[in-house]
């Protein structure tokens, strides 16, 4: 996480979205999924008028909607903030969530357990934050 990143080294945050466009704005309802093909993106979240990021997204990386995953990591609650040079392409998330409703039930625990703790460090960084 990003923001745990710049806070356990005393770094300041200023500066990691300068020369970024937004692509995705918090609040927004998006339904689609992302992958980045080139370039990359910063995931960051408006708390108090202050603009946090929280992770740096490159090649290979997706964002947007997972429709199968539902654990606070929904893409309303933070902007993407990309390179010029960016460019993504959508992903069948219906095509997506078929192979995932075929992986064995310890793989998807495994997959929902990464997600929960990706969102709980979120929430503890927001709330030490406010």
């Amino acid at each position: 996480n990003m923001a745990v990143e710049i806070f356990q080294n005393h770094r300041k945050a200023t500066g990691i979205l300068n020369n970024r466009r937004q692509v995705m704005k918090q609040g927004q309802s998006e339904k689609r999924l992302f992958r980045i093909r080139e370039g990359s993106a910063v995931v960051a979240q408006d708390i108090n008028g202050v603009t946090i990021p929280l992770v740096m997204l490159r090649p290979g990386d997706f964002f947007g909607s997972l429709p199968f995953l539902n654990i606070g990591q929904e893409p309303h609650s933070a902007a993407v903030y990309a390179t010029n040079n960016m460019k993504i392409h959508a992903v069948d998330t219906d095509k997506l969530t078929a192979e995932y409703d075929r992986l064995p039930a310890m793989l998807r625990n495994l997959i929902e357990h990464q997600a929960t703790c990706i969102s709980v460090t979120s929430l503890v960084i927001r709330n030490f934050i406010q």
